[in-house]
């Protein structure tokens, strides 16, 4: 999901609001967004009504570079038969491309704490005045696991590491308590080694499995301090630049008007297009070299899977898929 946005441009509400049947082969169609409003989720046009779409004006869709096309034709695969529970009361097919490990819409707050938040800055959010904690990870396998959550030292402050070494919660002897990272309601497991929520009997980002006692620990650093997904939308905006991409193709992919007369003067051609998706699709391949100069394995699959290549010696050759896509990726029943 995060690579789709810092690769296309598209808002929050666009990504999580993108149902399947607007996902063609070779781009996206962008006509609907999900606004979460007092913890409910609104089917509604995009903001501004900034469509991109091969159905309104100006007709310029967010094109895919080829890379992403396939991953999220993987992605479209994982839902085929899931349908959001909420569809009835805002409408639409209900058959989205990203959903949360629970099944439900990813909530901003939620997603920022318990995901995005403690990747891009290393820590967990801060919580009742106290810094955020540590991401602790298991090292043993870079780029590591995450183990636990550990307080920050502090100046003039001896550290202490949570009692159980991988267990930053308040547990009382009962095996029950309150949560460090997110305060919910925890209940230690038997084995006393990991920590649970009451609820559903899901693990917190910020709990984590305890390490062994001869694992190597590390903690992560930060990415980007402060890094939102919104911000990859402005990243996605400086790429264009950096690649030349013309002004009115790279306002019009990110739902902007471009006033005056540059707008009024100016069309999107098919080779514009063309060359944004080259640049997207050779920013892509680069990264995946840098990313196997440091290691050519990675522990979660998808990663994995993409590094192969490296790993064998092959080389990535850019394909720039032909734009005659008329169906969706997947056909709905």
């Amino acid at each position: 999901m995060l690579v789709a946005i810092g690769y296309t441009g598209t808002r929050w509400g666009e990504t999580i609001g993108l149902e399947r049947d607007f996902v063609l082969p070779t781009l996206i169609n962008v006509e609907w967004q999900l606004r979460e409003i007092r913890g409910r989720f609104f089917r509604l046009p995009p903001k501004d009504d900034s469509y991109r779409s091969t159905n309104w004006e100006p007709l310029v869709p967010v094109d895919l570079p080829i890379f992403l096309a396939g991953l999220l034709t993987g992605q479209a695969a994982k839902h085929t038969r899931q349908r959001c529970a909420c569809a009835p009361e805002h409408g639409g097919t209900g058959r989205y491309m990203f959903y949360s490990p629970e099944g439900g819409h990813y909530r901003r707050s939620n997603f920022a704490r318990r995901v995005f938040r403690p990747a891009w800055d290393g820590r967990y959010e801060p919580a009742n005045g106290r810094p955020g904690n540590l991401v602790v990870v298991d090292a043993t396998a870079w780029p590591g696991k995450p183990a636990a959550a550990w307080a920050p030292t502090l100046p003039g402050k001896p550290f202490a590491p949570p009692s159980g070494r991988g267990i930053p919660h308040l547990v009382s002897k009962d095996g029950t308590g309150h949560c460090s990272s997110c305060g919910r309601a925890v209940r230690l497991r038997l084995d006393g080694k990991t920590v649970t929520h009451k609820t559903k009997g899901e693990h917190c980002p910020g709990s984590g499995q305890q390490p062994d006692d001869d694992a190597p620990l590390a903690c992560w650093l930060p990415v980007k301090d402060r890094l939102t997904p919104h911000g990859l939308r402005h990243s996605h905006k400086t790429w264009m630049a950096e690649d030349g991409i013309p002004e009115i193709l790279a306002e019009q992919r990110l739902g902007h008007d471009v006033p005056g007369m540059r707008g009024l003067y100016a069309h999107v051609s098919p080779r514009m297009r063309d060359d944004l998706i080259a640049a997207l699709q050779a920013r892509w391949e680069k990264s995946l070299r840098e990313r196997a100069s440091i290691d050519p394995r990675s522990p979660v699959p998808l990663l994995d899977n993409l590094l192969a290549p490296f790993r064998a010696g092959q080389k990535t050759i850019s394909q720039i898929p032909p734009r005659t896509a008329t169906a969706p990726i997947l056909s709905v029943g």
